[in-house]
This record gives C-alpha cells, sequence and structure tokens, in this order.
C-alpha cells in the first residue's frame, strides 16, 4: 500500500505574489485503480495563523480575485483589439479598388 508523491509545488523558496508561502505535496494511493490526486498542504504555523485568525486568507482571495480580474479584462481587451484589426482590414480589402494589399 502507501503513496506516490507526483508533485511538489515548494513556495516556500518562491512565495505567491500575495507572500503566502507553503509546500503542496500532490500524492495518489497506490492501491488506487483511478489514480485520485489528492493534495497535502504543507504550512508555517505563523502564515496559518495569519490566514485563519488575522484576515490573511480573505486578504488573498481579494488579491486573487483582482488578479483574475485584470487577466479577464486584459484577455478581453487583446480580443478586441484583435477583433477591430480585423475589421479594419475586411474595410480595406472591400475598398482596395482592384489593388493588393
Amino acid at each position: 500500500f502507501g503513496w506516490t508523491v507526483v508533485r511538489i509545488k515548494n513556495r516556500m523558496r518562491k512565495p505567491t505574489g500575495g507572500g503566502w508561502a507553503d509546500v503542496l505535496l500532490n500524492l495518489t494511493k497506490n492501491d488506487d485503480n483511478h489514480k485520485f490526486i489528492c493534495e497535502l498542504q504543507l504550512v508555517h504555523k505563523k502564515m496559518l495563523v495569519t490566514r485563519e485568525e488575522l484576515g490573511g486568507h480573505d486578504a488573498y482571495d481579494d488579491f486573487r480575485t483582482a488578479g483574475e480580474f485584470l487577466e479577464l479584462v486584459q484577455e478581453k481587451t487583446e480580443a478586441g483589439v484583435a477583433a477591430d484589426l480585423e475589421r479594419q482590414l475586411a474595410e480595406a480589402r472591400k475598398n482596395r479598388d482592384g489593388k493588393k494589399c
């Protein structure tokens, strides 16, 4: 029986942008035919206190949500710019009066 480590993410060496530091272990149980992956999070007690008792996790959630929102806005903006360029190109092709672009 036992467990197999399938991934280790050491955020003690390189914390997240929000300052969170931990070690994540992704594991599978050796006798599990489906190889369901579970996660074990190892965290320093002081980080856990900050997260749980001092509202650090709420601040992290806000930080992460803001980051995800900015990524979405950037993707939409880039998509909008690309769509606008496509429209301009189509218009230029339509109006080129027989000239090649």
